[in-house]
């Protein structure tokens, strides 16, 4: 199956073309599985520019509530969960292990909930839009918080083709990464492989930390995979696998996979250079280092390293493909994000 990472940053100060872009990706990729991270409620706003009232309402600050980010999230109501006896929560706990945030986040929580709720008709608006946007079902959704539990717009949300979403076992969750409070999101199949999609925390001490915490996840499944915005240098993540691997289990044990760029394919993969960027001081012209041949973009473009990528058990055979239809739609991700997709060929080794 074909499954997708992406950190789409659609919240404060979006615009219309930037959903147009995911639209058409959407529609042209058709992928499986697609985890989207910083998915916020502002993408309900057509113009990209906020109101009081909505600056409020993307708080939680409304007067009727739903808890997001607990296993009473919003659901499709005529959507079973085939799955339920596989959902556990052995990996997540909502308490901090840290005490230096224990307190603070305790209060925030009793305060009513206002930095990790919405209103009924706003969730149920969400994911109509998040759905007209991709062309997708959305299996589930969770609020993201700070390590502070204050409310941030890195919500994430995982969809599927529309009419596939009783294949699969689904589930938010939170996970034990040291510091981390955003949520992960869990998708299991009938074969029982487990997908994660995760955002880490964004600084080295996160990112590494995320890493690890997904290592030792894969090493103990070799059916799990999690994927998404690690927050860590592909190349330290690599090193980290490198050293923590079992030279008995090398070629067969858990493993670590590079995404690669729309020029991509299985005969000829092309490794992606950056998967994040900024638009200060890059460059515009076709070039090899912003993997364009003859298309120009409107802005600079600085490449910041790959930082998005997946980590795998050994059960799994994972191989990377193309992460967009062609040259143009590649431009128009860099046009439109700072991060881009990473596409990713998942089966079980034997074909079982």
């Amino acid at each position: 199956m074909r499954i997708a990472f992406w950190n789409v940053n659609i919240g404060k100060g979006s615009f219309p073309a930037r959903s147009d872009a995911l639209r058409d990706w959407c529609e042209a990729m058709r992928v499986d599985l697609l985890f989207l991270e910083e998915t916020s409620f502002t993408m309900l706003h057509e113009d990209g520019a906020l109101t009081k009232e909505d600056d409020e309402f993307d708080s939680g600050e409304d007067e009727e509530r739903c808890q997001i980010g607990s296993p009473k999230m919003f659901k499709t109501p005529s959507r079973p969960n085939h799955f339920a006896d596989l959902q556990g929560a052995e990996l997540e706990d909502s308490d901090s292990t840290d005490d230096e945030y224990q307190d603070e986040g305790e209060k925030n929580k009793e305060e009513g909930g206002r930095n990790s709720t919405h209103g009924n008709a706003e969730i149920v608006r969400f994911v109509s839009r998040i759905e007209e946007v991709t062309g997708m079902e959305l299996l589930e959704w969770a609020h993201a918080l700070d390590y502070k539990f204050k409310s941030t717009t890195k919500n994430i949300a995982v969809l599927a083709p529309r009419g596939k979403a009783q294949v699969y076992g689904v589930k938010a969750l939170r996970t034990q990464i040291p510091q981390a409070r955003r949520m992960g999101i869990k998708v299991t199949l009938p074969n029982f492989i487990e997908f994660w999609g995760i955002h880490a925390n964004a600084s080295r001490k996160g990112g590494k930390a995320a890493v690890e915490h997904a290592w030792s996840e894969v090493k103990k499944n070799p059916r799990m995979l999690w994927g998404g915005d690690f927050n860590y240098p592909f190349e330290d993540a690599t090193e980290f696998v490198a050293t923590n691997s079992s030279s008995a289990t090398a070629g067969a044990g858990p493993s670590i996979c590079r995404p690669v760029s729309w020029q991509g394919d299985a005969q000829e993969s092309t490794d992606l250079g950056f998967t994040q960027w900024s638009d200060k001081g890059g460059l515009k012209v076709p070039s090899s280092k912003l993997h364009l041949q003859g298309e120009k973009v409107k802005r600079d473009i600085k490449p910041n390293g790959v930082i998005d990528y997946v980590v795998h058990g050994g059960e799994l055979r994972v191989e990377a493909v193309k992460n967009c239809p062609n040259e143009a739609a590649w431009k128009e991700v860099l046009a439109q994000f700072d991060h881009c997709p990473v596409v990713f060929d998942v089966e079980l080794c034997g074909g079982v």
